[in-house]
């Protein structure tokens, strides 16, 4: 398991750096009312989760697919992720359930890493955790 405490983030960190892997769930959430600047969010291996602060949208797109783009409030000042990445998926689900959306994924350039974006000169992580996952696949 792959964690990260609570942390203001600027936009030249990225807590994710050292994490590879193929199956994972990650589990994020960043304090809005906090924070200051564009938005923040995740590359996954080429697939994009972003939450624009500004628009108040979780945008969600990949170099193969085109960007969906979902309205998204924080809930007590916060949003939340828990997505799910398998080989030749990605699933989002935002504000526990309240946005849930299902992707297939191939990457164009397969790197196995997770990359945090910061858009902005104070992003407040909350907490973040990363847990590898097996295939039910035998």
């Amino acid at each position: 398991c792959y964690t990260f405490g609570k942390k203001a983030l600027k936009d030249t960190d990225n807590p994710t750096a050292s994490f590879t892997g193929q199956m994972y769930v990650l589990d994020a959430s960043f304090n809005v009312a906090d924070s200051q600047g564009e938005g923040f969010g995740f590359n996954l291996d080429g697939f994009k989760v972003y939450y624009s602060m500004k628009h108040k949208k979780l945008l969600m797109s990949s170099a193969t697919q085109p960007e969906k783009e979902v309205e998204l409030l924080p809930e007590n000042g916060e949003i939340s992720f828990r997505i799910l990445v398998d080989v030749g998926s990605v699933e989002v689900f935002a504000n526990k359930g309240e946005v849930a959306a299902a992707f297939g994924h191939w990457p164009v350039v397969k790197t196995n890493t997770v990359k945090t974006l910061v858009s902005g000169k104070k992003i407040v992580l909350n907490h973040l955790a990363i847990h590898q996952i097996e295939s039910t696949w035998r």
